[in-house]
């Protein structure tokens, strides 16, 4: 009612009771930070390049600076609805790190000061989403409720599709006063509405085959065509003619009356007409595709490819049993000490590896990680490419803060060259693995004018850093910072 009394507008007025009528609904609310305002721009310098192949076309890159300065940079640069995978990994447990988040609770990042940071780039990300992309974000307990609140608010609840559960340890932290935590969660959204076109990667396909040649491909031939566990209808007793033979439904056990068959009379001319139907130890078995499904439309029966692979199982990341520890902690550990780096809480390759392949036809894509840390995103990817022949690329923005930007890039130094920095061989991964090749431009954000001064963006931004040829004219560039620029700025409007 205060809020009410105060409001000189209808506007006004309506602002108010859209936030009286969303807040409640959803219990969504925090205290608000925002950015600081600023007339100047900021934008992307190259400042160095691996590329030990010599190649001429780099797409992958590192950013450092301020991830917010970088996800308007990626918009500016022509990668809106370009990015199909992002994973992000935002400081909810870790200490000082950007401009919102301030060590003031337990040395960690507090709700208000996530969910300020987190939401802005969020809207930015979204942005840069593909149609069909995804976003992951990996979170703990103590804030999960919240920021899934978050993205429900700007991906839309209807394009939620799961929170899996990853085991981080097999001890549980000694730590905790009550229950020892041995797992965090991954959210995981669309950027519209892809269920069927999921797969799992992992999905065992030991049982299929294709012994005769199929050409709708692999199936398996180990499901019976007469059933006793369903209830019995004389419809579906009727004598099939296969391979010069009659069957019947219970014969062969004595059962007649009691058994029917699992497909009516139509299914089974289908059946048979489309060598559907196999005879195992004088006994029928239908064919169930890996790739196909058999359903009846407009009367007829047809073959319908599948646009997934089997179903995800939402304890994605504990595929096996509870003491796995193919996705944990202590593996991402062991991995980062391998290439002689050390580096607080870093996320496994086979994590990142296991969200990319969750996407279909992802062996091109472009995947975004906006607070790279350690880098284990850019790895995964290389990794991925070499094992499959894929030709993905990464884009990775890191903070400055705690030197992680000087160790995301020497590991990513070391997996693409097998080199450090200082052009040594002496840690451990080099010794059973060999470079990952592939190269790496690296680029900081910078500050300038929007004023005609020393300082001046035209005078200072590179439009080849953003992958476009020199412009003809300087009016041609004038153009192009006017048309993408505005989002690199954030000015304060006062009221009058």
């Amino acid at each position: 009612m205060e809020l009410l009394q105060n409001c000189k507008t209808k506007e006004q007025v309506d602002l108010v009771f859209q936030w009286g009528s969303e807040n409640p609904q959803t219990g969504y609310y925090f205290k608000r930070q925002v950015e600081n305002f600023r007339e100047s721009a900021r934008y992307l310098k190259r400042v160095d390049t691996i590329n030990p192949n010599n190649e001429n076309n780099i797409k992958n890159k590192l950013i450092i600076g301020d991830n917010y300065d970088a996800l308007n940079n990626l918009i500016a640069g022509g990668y809106k609805e370009k990015i199909d995978v992002i994973y992000i990994d935002p400081p909810y447990g870790m200490d000082n790190e950007g401009e919102f988040a301030k060590t003031n609770y337990e040395n960690k990042v507090t709700r208000d000061e996530l969910l300020s940071m987190l939401e802005p780039r969020l809207e930015l990300a979204k942005q840069l989403l593909s149609s069909e992309g995804c976003i992951f974000c990996s979170i703990d307990d103590r804030n999960h409720a919240y920021v899934k609140m978050l993205f429900d608010k700007i991906f839309g609840e209807s394009n939620f599709i799961s929170c899996f559960p990853r085991i981080t340890t097999t001890s549980g932290k000694n730590d905790e006063k009550l229950v020892g935590k041995s797992h965090d969660y991954v959210l995981m959204y669309s950027k519209t509405k892809i269920y069927s076109l999921l797969k799992d990667s992992d999905f065992n396909k030991s049982h299929y085959h294709n012994l005769d040649n199929d050409p709708r491909g692999l199936y398996q031939d180990s499901v019976v065509l007469d059933s006793n566990s369903l209830p019995y209808q004389k419809t579906l007793d009727f004598p099939i003619k296969f391979n010069n033979k009659t069957f019947l439904p219970g014969e062969r056990n004595n059962q007649r009356g009691k058994v029917r068959w699992r497909w009516g009379k139509e299914k089974v001319e289908f059946g048979i007409k489309n060598n559907l139907i196999v005879e195992k130890n004088g006994r029928l078995y239908t064919k169930g595709y890996l790739n196909y499904d058999i359903k009846k439309i407009n009367g007829l029966y047809e073959f319908v490819k599948k646009e997934a692979g089997k179903t995800i199982k939402s304890l994605l990341f504990d595929e096996t049993k509870m003491t796995d520890e193919k996705y944990s902690n202590r593996i991402a550990t062991k991995e980062l000490l391998k290439l002689g780096i050390n580096f607080d809480n870093p996320k496994p390759i086979n994590l990142i590896k296991k969200i990319i392949t969750l996407i279909p036809d992802n062996k091109n894509s472009i995947i975004l990680d906006f607070f790279a840390g350690s880098g284990t995103t850019g790895q995964a990817v290389l990794e991925l490419n070499k094992e499959d022949g894929g030709n993905r690329n990464f884009i990775l923005c890191v903070n400055e803060s705690g030197n992680s930007d000087e160790i995301c890039k020497e590991r990513l130094r070391r997996v693409i060259t097998g080199k450090t920095s200082n052009n040594k061989t002496d840690f451990p991964w080099i010794e059973s693995n060999k470079p990952l090749g592939s190269s790496l431009n690296i680029y900081e954000i910078k500050e300038a004018s929007v004023h005609t001064d020393e300082n001046c963006l035209l005078d200072k931004i590179n439009e080849e850093d953003y992958d476009l040829p020199k412009f003809k004219t300087e009016l041609a560039k004038i153009e192009w910072i006017c048309d993408n620029f505005k989002v690199c700025t954030k000015k304060l409007v006062k009221e009058e």
